[in-house]
């Protein structure tokens, strides 16, 4: 029974959440076939209150959410009205004859009877009665130290009696307390024991004033999703103090009690209140940087040049918080729950199962890697770069990891205040495969530090190029290797570095190795491994372009780092890459690997044409720095846009939120 009463609250979350979102109606059928099977299971017990209780729930929620008027709510409260008799007629047959029969039922149902039917439902009132008809027979001078000391079922504790309730059974049902049966009498009936009708009156009228405290002070300020489940268990404690015993009461609001303390611990039972910090969740970083270690540097960094008005916090692994420390302002909180990002599985079940415990809602989360914990009382700034592993789940390492990312980054979208992403292809996927509810912002800022290698260089240079990316399969690594001859051309021989850590595919990371060595390319194909950016930079300067081979990105960041070079640059036809390069990069169609050839065979021949495209370059880069908008001005401007939409009291020893302030993104 314990079980059943957290059921209750449990089936009310369950459908609140559905008309919250305005689901299709077949995702209803779950919870109705999980209602019946609860009912049905309650059958044996008799337990009728739990049924009566999920009633409630569902009847809160249809007129919270204004799925019924005010007339069809007066016929279901008729209809629940008489299906209570109706139960009771069952109950009342059974218990006297030990079985069931259609005329005994007949019987039951008859006008006549329906005082035996509905007398149960006003125990309170009749216990009251009997204790005034036998007050003279108890001697128990103030039971409510008896009720306050013991508040357990007896249920729980079969050997206690609530209050007078065994003096009481003694005295008024000697039977019953021969078979080691005792009552447990209702509070109204102890107060009106103790204190007399004045008392009961006093005890009643308390309990109005804290139903009305609690809805003014839980129920009002809880937001959507939780008002109706709120408003509703506040009525239900009320209903089981007034009808029942206290320990009683307190054991089955219990169970929706805590089920409602729980859950507003992940949406916050108050709503809105004022943002006091944001926190940056960057466990994803690992020390190597790859993509997303580059990204938060970036907004690291920005976030120095453009500080935020309120307190930062950065959440990250112990193995890279010596690095974050560098790239962060000062005066930034770094917390680190994990010693490491890896494993995945680690890091994934503290961000999903304990993270959101400890994050308030008056704390702004950013999270910069395309996944968030799916639930949590903080307001979300969810930085999504692509959605490849929804739309082309071949990219991702394995198909769990496309279930899981699939599935966190519609749970994301869907309870994010705001998102922020990194080009127009990837706001166009996501607002078509996530559906967002929130506002959408581009970030475009361009890679800092990378100084553009002299034309002369690259002209002069020997016939080396560079690609850099994770090594992971849908970044085309095996058509660069296929595209380059082994055999010297009147050019010399073509030299690829290929930059990047496995990032958990070491198997593949072999097999391209495997491959460049089938194909006699072990000098002209030379795998580094993860580097530093002063070794990458180095590369650059002995390169005469740089080649970017995936089939799927959502920005393509070594194609913009490659025009900040003043680079040549080949890169498969995709939109972000165009998006970036525009017309200062060779096209090639993704897999095409005489195309590619090509390409790279017509650079290293023609320094004239090198030259032409690095001028080309250095002149794209000026026009997307003219159309930064950099993370700093982007997080910024988020922020304060979720800070109007947050309408907290007014709170006399604060001041008002200033405006952000940022430096000309120019």
């Amino acid at each position: 029974m314990v079980v059943a009463t957290f059921a209750v609250s449990g089936f009310a979350l369950w459908v609140q959440g559905l008309v919250g979102r305005q689901a299709e109606r077949r995702e209803y059928l779950a919870p109705a076939i999980g209602a019946l099977l609860f009912v049905g299971l309650l059958v044996p017990t008799g337990q009728r209150g739990f049924l009566i209780a999920l009633g409630v729930m569902l009847l809160a929620i249809l007129i919270a959410n204004r799925v019924i008027a005010l007339r069809m709510t007066a016929v279901l409260v008729i209809v629940g009205v008489i299906f209570i008799g109706l139960t009771q007629a069952v109950r009342n047959e059974i218990s006297g004859t030990n079985k069931l029969t259609l005329s005994g039922f007949v019987e039951r149902v008859q006008p006549d009877q329906w005082r035996d039917l509905y007398s149960s439902q006003i125990a309170s009132f009749n216990w009251t009665v009997l204790v005034e008809q036998n007050r003279e027979k108890l001697e128990i001078p103030n039971s409510f130290v008896t009720l306050v000391v013991k508040p357990i079922p007896r249920a729980i504790y079969p050997d206690k009696s609530q209050g007078f309730g065994e003096e009481f059974t003694k005295r008024v049902f000697p039977g019953a307390a021969a078979q080691e049966v005792s009552f447990a009498t209702p509070l109204i009936t102890e107060a009106d024991y103790n204190f007399g009708p004045i008392g009961a009156i006093i005890i009643l009228a308390a309990l109005g004033g804290f139903v009305v405290l609690c809805d003014r002070r839980i129920a009002q300020r809880a937001p959507p999703l939780v008002e109706p489940i709120a408003a509703a268990t506040i009525f239900w404690l009320l209903f089981e103090l007034i009808r029942g015993d206290v320990a009683n009461a307190l054991v089955f609001s219990a169970g929706w009690v805590i089920p409602l303390v729980i859950f507003s611990r992940a949406l916050g039972l108050r709503r809105d209140p004022p943002l006091r910090k944001v926190m940056i969740d960057e466990l994803q970083v690992a020390p190597r940087f790859s993509g997303i270690g580059r990204r938060v540097a970036e907004i690291g960094e920005g976030l120095k040049r453009d500080p935020l008005p309120i307190p930062l916090e950065v959440k990250c692994a112990k193995d890279v918080v010596g690095e974050m420390r560098s790239v962060f302002p000062e005066g930034t909180t770094f917390t680190t729950p994990l010693r490491s990002s890896r494993p995945r599985v680690l890091r994934i079940l503290y961000q999903q199962l304990i993270a959101p415990f400890f994050t308030s809602a008056s704390t702004l989360l950013l999270c910069p890697g395309d996944q968030a914990p799916v639930w949590g009382r903080a307001p979300l700034l969810f930085v999504v770069h692509d959605v490849r592993r929804i739309v082309a789940p071949e990219t991702a390492q394995a198909g769990l990891e496309a279930a899981y990312y699939g599935r966190v980054m519609r749970f994301g979208a869907r309870r994010a205040s705001h998102i922020l992403t990194i080009s127009e292809f990837s706001k166009a996927e996501l607002t078509e495969h996530l559906r967002p509810g929130c506002p959408v912002t581009i970030v475009s800022e361009r890679p800092a530090g990378i100084e553009p290698v002299p034309t002369t260089t690259i002209e002069s240079n020997d016939p080396n190029f560079l690609l850099v990316g994770a090594l992971r399969t849908y970044k085309g690594i095996e058509t660069v290797i296929e595209a380059i001859t082994p055999e010297p051309s009147e050019v010399g021989e073509v030299r690829v570095n290929c930059v990047g850590d496995s990032e958990g595919e070491p198997e593949y990371a072999a097999g391209l190795k495997r491959l460049a060595g089938d194909s006699g390319l072990d000098g002209s194909f030379h795998m580094t491994g993860w580097i530093s950016d002063e070794e990458l930079r180095d590369l650059y300067g002995e390169s005469i372009g740089t080649i970017s081979p995936s089939s799927y990105e959502g920005y393509g960041l070594s194609v913009s780092e490659s025009i900040a070079a003043g680079l040549p640059t080949i890169a498969s036809d995709i939109p972000p890459h165009r998006e970036i390069g525009g017309d200062a990069a060779l096209y090639f169609t993704p897999g095409d690997v005489a195309a590619l050839a090509a390409l790279i065979e017509g650079l290293a021949a023609d320094p004239a044409r090198r030259t032409e495209l690095a001028e080309a370059a250095r002149k794209r880069h000026q026009e997307l720095l003219s159309a930064d908008r950099p993370w700093a001005l982007a997080i910024g401007e988020a922020l304060e846009s979720i800070r109007e939409s947050v309408t907290p009291e007014p709170v006399a020893s604060e001041q008002a939120p200033q405006p952000l302030a940022h430096s000309d993104p120019g």
